[in-house]
C-alpha cells in the first residue's frame, strides 16, 4: 500500500476474540465514538510518494499519477459518515496532463466528491475497521483522452491505527494489478459486501481501477475507537 495517499476520515477499529463470530449474519458493536454536532476534517498524502490511480492490468502509462492532494470532510452528528472533496494536483497520464471538465485546461487539476462510511473490514481473528469511499461520478480528460470515473463504486482503505488516541491518523489504500487489495467489507448486521470501482476510458473501454494511497486525515479533537 503506498501512493494515492491523502484524505481519510474517521478512524476506528476493535479488536473482538475470533470466537465471539460466525461466518453467519450478525449485529456487530458500534465502532466510533460518535460526536453530538457535525464535525469537519482535513486530509493529505503523507509525503511518501504520489497519489496514483491504476486501471485493471496494471501496465506502464495505465495510471494516472499525481504530484499532491488535499482534502476536507465532514462527519454527521451521531454517525460515523459524511461526505468528502478530494483536489488532486498537477496529475498527468504518462505525458499528457489530465484536467477536470469543470477545471482550467491544462491545470493538472481532478476534483472528487464522494461519501465515506466506516465499516468493518474484517471479523475474524479481530475485529478491524476500514474507511468505505463512495465517489461521484468525474469526467477529466489526459491529452486526447477522456476518463470517466463512474458513480455507484466504492473503494475500501484499511486504518492503521485505530486504537491510538490523536488528531491525525493514517489509512492504506493498495492495489494489484488495478485491482483494490481489499476488496470486501461487513455492514452493521455483520452481511458480506464487494466493493468495485468502474472508469471509461474514452467512451470506449471501461475497466476496474484502484487506488494507490497512503492518506493522513486530522480532527480537531483526538479520536480513536471506543467499544
Amino acid at each position: 500500500m503506498r501512493p494515492f495517499r491523502l484524505l481519510g476520515l474517521a478512524i476506528v477499529a476493535a479488536f473482538v476474540a475470533a470466537s465471539a463470530f460466525s461466518t453467519a449474519a450478525m449485529a456487530l458493536p458500534e465502532i466510533l465514538p460518535t460526536s453530538s454536532s457535525e464535525r469537519t476534517w482535513t486530509g493529505k498524502n503523507d509525503g511518501t510518494g504520489k497519489p496514483e490511480l491504476y486501471l485493471k492490468g496494471g501496465a506502464a502509462g495505465s495510471q494516472v499519477v499525481c504530484e499532491t492532494a488535499s482534502a476536507t470532510g465532514t462527519e454527521e452528528a451521531g454517525k460515523p459518515l459524511g461526505l468528502f472533496h478530494i483536489e488532486f494536483k498537477k496529475c498527468s497520464l504518462g505525458a499528457n496532463v489530465c484536467t477536470g471538465l469543470s477545471d482550467t485546461a491544462g491545470s493538472g487539476t481532478i476534483l472528487l466528491l464522494g461519501t465515506w462510511h466506516l465499516v468493518w473490514d474484517e471479523l475474524t481473528p479481530e475485529l478491524n475497521t476500514a474507511i468505505l469511499f463512495l465517489p461521484d461520478e468525474v469526467h477529466f480528460t489526459c491529452g486526447s483522452t477522456l476518463m470517466v470515473f463512474k458513480s455507484g463504486g466504492s473503494l475500501v482503505c484499511l486504518d492503521l491505527e485505530a486504537m491510538v488516541s490523536k488528531m491525525s491518523h493514517l489509512f492504506h489504500c493498495d492495489q494489484n494489478g488495478g485491482l483494490p487489495n481489499d476488496l470486501h467489507w461487513w455492514n452493521g448486521s455483520g452481511v458480506e459486501q464487494t466493493a468495485s470501482l468502474k472508469c471509461t476510458v474514452s467512451e470506449l473501454l471501461t475497466s476496474e481501477y484502484a487506488w494507490l494511497w497512503l492518506g493522513e486525515v486530522t480532527y480537531g479533537v483526538a479520536i480513536s475507537a471506543d467499544l
